[in-house]
Formats: structure tokens, C-alpha cells, sequence
């Protein structure tokens, strides 16, 4: 029960782990993203923000990369994955499963030019944490079926040098002068 107790809070430190850099990476790749969509923003340069966006995509654990008009909420680039996982353009918000996601404000000084919004998927994070599952399940077996070895071991002789007759070597007294 113990080394179950253990591996909880192995599983539950590295599920919080896990999280932490997925969203690091989020943040990262959104502010990067934010900082070069600027002037192709600006001077509507949609082959740009194609690139941009697409070469964003090239991070397998992106889900989408979506760009939009500040005004109305208009696509102007954006890419998603498909079931099959492969990339494709989009022409409206993507709604997808088991994603984070994190919107920058896209500014030319002080004019709103985007919205560019990353998502990114926690689909390899569970892949991870299932692993991590498994190892601590096969440790605490392991270690349960150690434990339980020792203590048949630690039985085992103790029976048997409880079985044994004892010698006992006879005392000699010291006879008076």
C-alpha cells in the first residue's frame, strides 16, 4: 500500500511536470508567433502568414495555428490537423478535443492588426503519462514481489533455526582450593 502511495505521487509529479512544459512551450511558441506575424499583418502579406503559420505547424504537438481579423473574427491564415494528423488549412475556428490553447493580440504600434491563437494538443503529454503509468506499476510490483521474497526468505530461515537443537556448551565451575 505504501509503494502504491509512492507511485501516486511519482504519476501526480510528473503528470504536473508534463503540463508545465506543454505550457511553457505554448507560451513560447504563441509570443515567438505573435512577434513575427507583426508586419506581414500590417502589410497583408497573406503568403507570409501562410509560411509562418504553416512552418509554425511543423511542431507535431501543435494542433492548430489560426490567425485572425480583428474586427470581425475572420480567418486570414490557419492551419489545423486532421484526424490522420496531417496538416490542412482552415477557413473557421477549429474546435478540437483535449487541446490548450493561448491568444496573442497582434499590435503595429498601437493598431490591433490580429489575433493569432496556437493550440496545442495534450495528446502526446497522455501518450507520456501512460508510460510513466505503466513503469510505476511495473516498479511497485516489482518491489511487492521483492519485499515478499525477503520476508518468505526471512521466515523461512528463522523457522528453520528455530527447528535446530542448540549446544550448549556446559560450565565449568571453578572448584575451591
Amino acid at each position: 500500500l505504501l509503494l502504491a502511495v509512492f507511485g501516486g505521487f511519482d504519476y501526480s509529479g510528473e503528470r504536473a511536470r508534463l503540463e508545465d512544459e506543454l505550457r511553457y512551450d505554448l507560451t513560447a511558441i504563441a509570443d515567438q508567433l505573435g512577434a513575427n506575424l507583426v508586419e506581414p499583418l500590417w502589410f497583408l502579406e497573406k503568403g507570409v502568414l501562410d509560411r509562418l503559420v504553416s512552418g509554425a505547424m511543423r511542431n507535431n504537438r501543435l494542433a492548430a495555428v489560426v490567425v485572425y481579423d480583428p474586427a470581425g473574427g475572420d480567418v486570414l491564415a490557419g492551419r489545423s490537423r486532421d484526424r490522420s494528423w496531417e496538416v490542412s488549412p482552415v477557413t473557421a475556428r477549429p474546435a478540437l478535443d483535449n487541446v490548450i490553447a493561448e491568444s496573442r493580440p497582434i499590435y503595429y504600434g498601437e493598431a490591433l492588426v490580429g489575433v493569432a491563437e496556437v493550440q496545442m494538443t495534450r495528446r502526446f503529454m497522455d501518450q507520456a503519462l501512460h508510460q510513466t503509468l505503466v513503469r510505476v506499476a511495473v516498479r511497485i510490483l516489482a518491489l511487492n514481489g521483492a519485499l515478499a521474497a525477503a520476508l518468505a526468505l526471512h521466515h523461512h530461515h528463522a523457522g528453520a533455526d528455530a527447528d535446530q537443537p542448540r549446544h550448549h556448551q556446559p560450565r565449568l565451575r571453578a572448584e575451591p582450593d
